[in-house]
């Protein structure tokens, strides 16, 4: 490949790269900015699912090619002010909760957020 075959290649890209760039930088400091002056009495959550994971035989069977099973997982990161922090500890202050909820619904819809709400209240 030539250089100009490369530059040709990636010109439409490095417009998408760049814009993606600028949000994600735009996101992480309106977040950190977030986490750091958010009031007492509130609590910060992130929630995401993960793409399905599947379980597959490691050395299948031909018929077993058909027979993967799934599962969603939900992740959900709490961000709350520690009522008692350590004062000679910076960072005691926020207490960070990880959530991790595992079903074999790989639907991912509002439902099963909402069932997961109530488990951690």
């Amino acid at each position: 490949m030539t250089s100009y075959e490369f530059i040709e290649y990636m010109q439409p890209k490095l417009q998408h790269f760049v814009k993606h760039n600028f949000v994600a930088r735009w996101e992480n400091k309106h977040f950190k900015r977030c986490i750091k002056y958010f009031p007492t009495n509130t609590m910060v959550s992130i929630v995401d699912f993960i793409e399905n994971f599947s379980f597959e035989v490691q050395n299948e069977m031909q018929s077993m090619h058909w027979h993967t099973y799934q599962i969603s997982i939900l992740v959900h990161i709490n961000f709350r002010h520690n009522l008692a922090p350590n004062r000679y500890d910076e960072d005691s202050k926020i207490l960070i909760e990880y959530h991790f909820y595992i079903s074999n619904d790989c639907n991912n819809d509002s439902k099963f957020v909402q069932h997961c709400f109530k488990l951690h209240w």
